[in-house]
């Protein structure tokens, strides 16, 4: 993004910015297979997601007319992240036995454990 804005950005008035949401579930994205649970389960959703819910096509298209609009006139090489907070809880979860933690309560296997 920062070279963007050096190389397109002007004194002019060009503003370079961008909008990188996270899952936001759209007919091609429900076509792919997912090894995460937040992706296909609502629980994961609401584990992983501290707003509870996935993204909607709406939340990324709002950052991108707040973008296009004169509300933004000052922003430039920034970088908005509809995601729900994901990129705020930074691995960590909401448990619903335990809240928030940054490690999966006794009832869940750790990821890389196998059956035996």
């Amino acid at each position: 993004m920062r070279y963007r804005r050096l190389r397109f950005g002007s004194p002019d008035g060009v503003r370079v910015d961008d909008a990188a949401p996270d899952y936001v579930p759209t007919p091609n994205l429900r076509r792919m297979p997912h090894k995460d649970a937040a992706m296909t389960d609502p629980r994961g959703v609401r584990v992983a997601v501290p707003l509870g819910r996935p993204g909607a096509v709406g939340d990324v298209s709002g950052c991108v007319v707040f973008l296009a609009s004169a509300l933004s006139a000052y922003l430039t090489g920034t970088t908005l992240h509809p995601d729900g907070g994901t990129g705020a809880s930074a691995g960590w979860f909401n448990w619903p036995e335990t809240g928030w933690a940054n490690y999966a309560p006794m009832r869940y296997p750790a990821a890389d454990t196998e059956d035996q």
